[in-house]
């Protein structure tokens, strides 16, 4: 359960990573 759960996590935050580079290329 935890490793799904920590999946699901690393997946979110990546996407949620990818979107603010889209956003604010300038910060990276």
């Amino acid at each position: 359960i935890y490793a799904k759960l920590d999946a699901d996590v690393r997946v979110r935050l990546d996407k949620e990573v990818q979107t603010l580079i889209q956003q604010n290329p300038n910060l990276f």
